[in-house]
């Protein structure tokens, strides 16, 4: 964004925000996995849950989605196994993930831009959304991500508005 002789700082503001939103509009699920290139961890729902936490540890996530095959059948997170096992008094080592997992999962296509995908995470308050095209698994943003994917992108925009907004004093 270059500074033009007449142009108010409303102008460059507006601009910025105009483009901002633009950028935004073109910013998707499948980009934002395709940066991360972090592989899908599943289980199947016949797994103990004391093998599912076992693999949350292991890899480091908050959640495993669930398959049968290649076909999406359930999440499990860890607060599945708090609320569903331990407040319920089962024992992780005899209960299946089938038996504690969301079943209804709320998933998303590479397609959907990511500020849409923030809003559906807070509105229906799930901290992993999958992302799947024609049935297949792509990935799963998680909540942090995204939020820290937004909050990337803001610092950046801020530093492109502080330069122009430098440049434009610079004229005057």
């Amino acid at each position: 964004m270059t500074k033009k002789v007449g142009q108010s700082v409303s102008d460059i503001v507006g601009r910025w925000i105009v483009g901002r939103t633009e950028q935004r509009a073109g910013w998707t699920a499948g980009d934002m996995l395709a940066r991360s290139r972090l592989p899908v961890v599943s289980i199947a729902p016949t797994e103990r849950v004391l093998a599912a936490l076992a693999l949350m540890e292991a890899r480091n996530v908050g959640a495993l989605l669930v398959t049968e095959g290649d076909r999406l059948v359930g999440i499990l997170a860890e607060r599945d196994c708090v609320r569903k096992l331990d407040l319920k008094g089962r024992r992780a080592s005899e209960t299946a993930v089938g038996d504690i997992m969301t079943k209804d999962v709320l998933t998303v296509t590479s397609g959907r831009a990511v500020p849409e995908c923030r809003k559906i995470m807070s509105e229906r308050k799930v901290r992993h959304l999958p992302v799947v095209d024609e049935g297949r698994i792509v990935g799963v943003l998680s909540v942090r991500d995204v939020l820290e994917e937004v909050i990337a992108e803001d610092e950046r925009q801020v530093q492109n508005l502080s330069t122009e907004l430098a440049a434009y004093k610079g004229l005057y």
